[in-house]
């Protein structure tokens, strides 16, 4: 018989798929974000005609929702500045009848306000205290109120 030299049992290499499957669930994130300020500028140019506040109140919906996850998970600020820069220039999609100075006003706004609650809400969540659940009590509590 032959002697078995060294550990018995194999280790075995990490699935290359599981890293691709956080990456492809991460781009789906950000192109359902993207997607959503398309649906938010559409929306919005169709109010603008028409008066249709539903769709534009749930594009809305949708964005802040999805674009605050976005926030929360994405730990890669330049990541997210691209993603930020992609989110302002389809906002300003359906609005290509405009003067250039008052897209470029309304986009540099945008983008300033978004780059401040970005920092904002980064510091925030790196103040707080983390669960092993991963939940951020004091971030959660403080966007409920209540946090003091």
């Amino acid at each position: 018989m032959e002697r078995l030299e060294g550990n018995l049992l194999e280790q075995v290499p990490i699935d290359k798929s599981v890293g691709s499957k956080i990456r492809y669930k991460a781009l789906v994130l950000d192109f359902l974000v993207v997607a959503s300020a398309f649906y938010v500028s559409y929306s919005c140019a169709d109010f603008l005609r028409t008066g249709a506040i539903v769709k534009f109140g749930v594009g809305v919906f949708l964005f802040l929702i999805l674009s605050s996850f976005e926030a929360v998970l994405v730990k890669s600020f330049s990541r997210r500045f691209i993603l930020l820069l992609l989110e302002t220039a389809a906002l300003l999609s359906f609005f290509y009848n405009t003067p250039i100075r008052y897209l470029g006003a309304a986009g540099g706004i945008f983008l300033a306000l978004s780059i401040f609650g970005e920092i904002s809400s980064r510091s925030k969540i790196s103040n707080s205290i983390q669960l092993q659940a991963g939940w951020n009590l004091k971030f959660w509590t403080w966007s409920l109120g209540l946090w003091t």
